[in-house]
């Protein structure tokens, strides 16, 4: 009786599952936009990726710490998907932004270029003994 039980509570909560997922994936905004900003194994450039509905106009910004405009592009309307390979070796040390913008939509990534290693969390003491 227990197993019985058991067999139909599982099998409900798999229907459940399976119906809400079904839900999910046909309540999807068709108007998305999914923009990822990763470092390359090439040392000093990332990469841009964007994921956009077709013939939708999408303007991609990279601005630097003083907030000087160092790239400006529109995508192409073809196509739902673009990447870019950004080259930071030439660029100064700060933090620069990326804007990628569709319509209303305005997604911000960070990019900071640091050449030198973090402080240490700690603080080293060092003693030292004269003559």
């Amino acid at each position: 009786m227990l197993h019985n039980a058991f067999t139909k509570v599982l099998i409900a909560g798999v229907l459940i599952l399976t119906g809400s997922t079904a839900f999910a994936q046909t309540t999807e905004t068709p108007a998305a936009l999914v923009v990822g900003v990763y470092p390359t194994k090439q040392v000093n450039k990332i990469c841009l990726t964007v994921e956009k509905q077709p013939n939708a106009l999408v303007f991609v910004q990279l601005i630097g710490p003083t907030g000087d405009e160092l790239y400006h592009d529109h995508l192409p309307k073809k196509g739902d998907r673009f990447s870019q390979v950004f080259d930071m070796n030439q660029l100064k040390d700060g933090l620069y932004t990326l804007r990628i913008k569709q319509g209303k939509d305005v997604i911000v990534k960070s990019i900071q270029l640091q050449t030198s290693a973090p402080a240490p969390a700690t603080q080293e003491r060092f003693l030292t003994v004269g003559n």
